[in-house]
């Protein structure tokens, strides 16, 4: 089993305090850490380029929209303008929204996270298929998100990843009851799990580091059993 990437999610008013979460994150332990532009005050591509390019190879770029649960209300140019510009700097990933997709035309430097959120339900596992499908055209990783009004859904999420290339789809469902989800995709084969700083949420039901690298060493620690164990002689 390939050892899932824990990425955390960070936000500041303003470089600096961005800085210094990703910054934390990083010692804490984050393979990865999504810097979310969209809660700047300022986007100015040359200064945000410049204050992220130390952690460049650990950094996933996002400038989330307020029609996918963003903070970002400007003129779709720019924020396409933006994203071009910082992925100069060879980020991990850039994340863009299935929907840019439909309305602007983008070049980047650097690999891709196509995403598609839903924040009041979670629909037919025939539609939430479609979707990747469209994500996975379109980018190296479909990010397919959700919220999960029961049990059920969670289940639904889940089947996913029994249709796409393991490696290649992120799926789970935001909520308390779709909290678990975010957990059992590092099993189903999501190559990425999304995480917080203690108190810095940028979702509901985002668990935090820590938790998620508690259960990734009992789920690698598990496999590694299986694995090892010896075969039994017929009886």
């Amino acid at each position: 089993m390939k050892r899932p990437l824990i990425c955390v999610s960070t936000y500041g008013e303003d470089l600096e305090l961005l800085s210094s979460r990703i910054s934390l994150a990083v010692k804490k332990g984050a393979d990865l850490v999504e810097a979310r532009l969209d809660y700047l005050k300022h986007l100015d591509p040359a200064k945000i380029s410049e204050a992220l390019k130390p952690y460049a190879p650990k950094t996933v770029i996002t400038l989330r929209p307020s029609s996918q649960g963003g903070h970002y209300v400007g003129d779709e140019v720019e924020r396409v303008g933006v994203l071009e510009r910082v992925s100069a700097i060879s980020p991990a990933y850039v994340d863009l929204e299935l929907e840019l997709f439909e309305k602007e035309s983008i070049s980047l430097g650097c690999p891709s996270i196509v995403s598609w959120h839903d924040f009041r339900e979670t629909p037919p596992t025939e539609k939430l298929a479609h979707i990747a499908e469209e994500c996975l055209e379109r980018g190296d990783i479909a990010k397919i998100v959700t919220y999960a009004r029961e049990r059920r859904d969670v289940l639904r999420m889940l089947d996913l990843y029994h249709l796409f290339p393991r490696g290649r789809l992120v799926a789970f469902c935001m909520g308390d009851i779709g909290r678990v989800s975010r957990f059992l995709a590092m099993a189903a084969g999501s190559p990425i799990s999304y995480a917080a700083l203690p108190g810095l949420e940028t979702a509901p039901g985002q668990p935090t580091l820590e938790e998620l690298k508690s259960f990734r060493n009992r789920l690698l620690k598990s496999v590694s059993v299986i694995y090892e164990s010896p075969i039994l002689p017929n009886r």
